[in-house]
């Protein structure tokens, strides 16, 4: 028996990737970036939503549904994660390195989680493996805005709760602030 692949479920296999890969793409950016999410989404939000207009004739089609407010609905969805991830992307990829500088920031909170590797039992079966921490430390920055970062085991424990750190930025693209992960946050004292 053979299934006839349609050309409208790959082409919506393939949306439902591509924004799904940019909304985990933003979020992952976002991390390293000093902004508020609440401005950037509601503008993203604004814009997918004038944007629906020029766009309408083209939902039915790919969604197979004739209801404007559904179509609308998924468009708004998808455009704003496609926004967010070339704001976010576009940000930090052209973040100018001529204007590094140093902020400081206080260590509110360390903390590790627990992961998991995963394991091979059989060709078909994975489970789950050996458990390993992921180490983070939650600073509190100049602005009173909590950011939450990722850092490796050595600089986990050369750190101190309570204490000043430095963190060296670049002016994003856009404008917004990114921190730079290939400079280690450096320990400034209390």
């Amino acid at each position: 028996m053979k299934t006839k692949i349609n050309f409208r479920s790959i082409l919506i296999g393939v949306s439902l990737l591509f924004v799904a890969v940019s909304y985990i793409g933003a979020i992952s950016i976002y991390s390293d970036t000093i902004v508020s999410i609440f401005p950037v989404v509601a503008i993203a939000l604004l814009i997918a939503l004038s944007t629906f207009w020029p766009a309408r004739g083209k939902w039915p089609h790919l969604s197979g549904c004739d209801v404007m407010w559904i179509n609308a609905a998924i468009h708004t969805v998808a455009a704003t994660g496609i926004l967010l991830f070339i704001f976010f992307v576009g940000n930090y990829a052209g973040a100018d390195r001529s204007t590094d500088h140093v902020e400081y920031a206080r260590i509110e909170r360390k903390f590790t989680k627990t992961r998991y590797h995963s394991r091979r039992v059989n060709r078909r079966v994975t489970t789950r493996g050996t458990p390993y921490k992921v180490y983070f430390a939650d600073l509190r920055l100049s602005d009173g805005r909590v950011k939450q970062l990722e850092m490796s085991q050595n600089q986990y424990n050369r750190l101190r709760w309570g204490n000043r750190v430095e963190m060296t930025v670049a002016r994003g693209f856009f404008g917004v602030n990114v921190i730079r992960r290939d400079v280690p946050l450096k320990d400034a004292g209390l």
